[in-house]
């Protein structure tokens, strides 16, 4: 017992010892395989991780003979690739100039100096009406045959004064149609005027051949009709005439804002005229050329802004026959309260609203829109051709078409001839950008202050690249 006590901590080590040997076998045995199974798992892993980091893996690469890249991005791939966004920058900078470049084209001022601070708008205004008659030229176009014409053709009366001796009105089907052969339908108008003056004449049907015979000559001398109006300075109504030009018989000279919506239609009446001299070619008849007839061009003098139409400021009024009558466009006088209003803002390139048009486009700092309206009467079968001339190689886009069947023996009796394949007329609604690049800021531009204020691009010194999706 002595013994027990004085060894008694000798004891309880060793009795913890042997504690220690059977928990080691039970229940820690199982705990050990446990933790061996992790371990074991723990190093495929290691083995993974160490796999990844010294495999080579196969990088894009700038040498298609090569696809193994050391790291990713190289630096060569990172020089490759900043070149590739110059490109881009640098291909975007030359498309974008070449658009300026086509929307600019050959146009000039009518006058020079007389845009943008109005030097010469005195010149301005008798040089105006002699555009519409090289427009003219330019279609080698005519409007039908007049009464002033036909009279001045008729025999002079017989020394006698004798009247001339009544007959029976003409048999079968007088008048020449559009292939040579009589037909009643031309000399209608002539025969309703000169019967109701009393019966026919021989005088009467001789009036009538020669109708007869200038409207053939005049069909095949010509490429295509105007439409005539005895009360305008140019004699048709087909071209837009800007009423806030005076003529050149008056004292006063027009105003700047007029001169300058007179200048824009002059360049998009040049554009519509190069596309339809361009469709018909070296045709110098009527009878072959597609386009038959200019009916009219209506340029309303206004922009398309985010407001919606807005009439051009210090514009005056013009008169727009089926379309709504009166386009107001004498903003900036006294009491309007619209001289700029909220289109002065500036808008980005690349805002759209489909409000106003089915390409969302209105005036931003890069160009500005305006949408006006052509009437032509052309042969049936070539449609789509005139709406891609319009088109091509020009600043223009077709918005809407709206056709219709022409009666060729109604307009043949008004002088028209046709000739003998389908017409349609087609009024097309297009709309047209004038980049603000030449009109702005090249050279100073050519748009008025006041056009500049209205518009908010009166402190503009450089013009926004469009990015896409213009």
């Amino acid at each position: 017992m002595e013994l027990l006590k004085k060894h008694m901590i000798s004891f309880i080590c060793g009795g913890v010892a042997l504690l220690a040997i059977g928990i080691t076998f039970f229940p820690m045995g199982g705990m050990f395989e446990g933790l061996s199974t992790q371990m074991q798992e723990s190093e495929k892993d290691d083995e993974e991780i160490k796999s990844l980091i010294n495999q080579r893996v196969n990088f894009p690469s700038e040498d298609p003979t090569k696809a193994v890249v050391a790291c990713w991005p190289s630096e060569k791939a990172l020089t490759a690739a900043k070149s590739v966004v110059q490109r881009i920058a640098d291909d975007s900078a030359d498309l974008m100039d070449r658009v300026v470049r086509l929307n600019a084209g050959d146009r000039k001022l009518l006058v020079p100096g007389s845009l943008p601070a109005g030097a010469e708008l005195g010149a301005f205004k008798n040089r105006y009406p002699q555009f519409f008659a090289e427009l003219r030229s330019k279609l080698n176009a005519a409007v039908p045959v007049t009464d002033a014409e036909v009279d001045a053709e008729m025999p002079k009366p017989a020394e006698t004064g004798a009247a001339p001796a009544a007959v029976s009105p003409p048999m079968g089907r007088p008048g020449l149609d559009a292939r040579g052969s009589y037909d009643s339908g031309l000399a209608a108008r002539e025969r309703a005027r000169i019967s109701r003056g009393g019966g026919y004449t021989e005088n009467t049907n001789e009036r009538m051949e020669v109708r007869a015979r200038l409207a053939q000559e005049r069909a095949n001398s010509f490429s295509m009709y105007l439409t005539p109006d005895p009360q305008s300075s140019i004699g048709t109504s087909s071209f837009a005439k800007h009423p806030g030009i005076p003529e050149p018989t008056v004292q006063d000279p027009p105003t700047v804002p007029d001169v300058w919506v007179a200048q824009l239609g002059l360049w998009i009446q040049q554009d519509v005229c190069d596309a339809i001299a361009g469709l018909n070619g070296n045709s110098k008849k009527v009878g072959t050329s597609i386009v038959k007839r200019l009916v009219s061009i209506e340029i309303p003098p206004e922009y398309i802004t985010k407001t919606g139409p807005t009439p051009i400021v210090g514009s005056t009024d013009v008169v727009r026959p089926g379309r709504g009558g009166i386009m107001r466009g004498n903003f900036g006088g006294a009491g309007d309260q619209n001289v700029t209003g909220p289109t002065n803002a500036p808008v980005k390139p690349l805002f759209r609203d489909y409000t106003w048009s089915p390409t969302g486009r209105i005036c931003n700092s890069m160009y500005d829109v305006m949408h006006f309206y052509v009437t032509v009467d052309v042969d049936a079968a070539c449609c789509a051709d005139v709406l891609w001339a319009l088109e091509n190689n020009r600043c223009i886009t077709v918005l809407n078409v709206d056709s219709r069947a022409v009666d060729l023996q109604t307009w043949q009796d008004a002088g028209y001839f046709y000739g003998d394949r389908p017409v349609v007329q087609l009024v097309i609604k297009c709309e047209a950008l004038f980049f603000r690049q030449w009109t702005v800021v090249k050279n100073g531009g050519v748009m008025p202050e006041v056009i500049r204020e209205q518009l908010g691009a009166k402190t503009q010194k450089t013009t926004l690249t469009p990015g896409g999706g213009n």
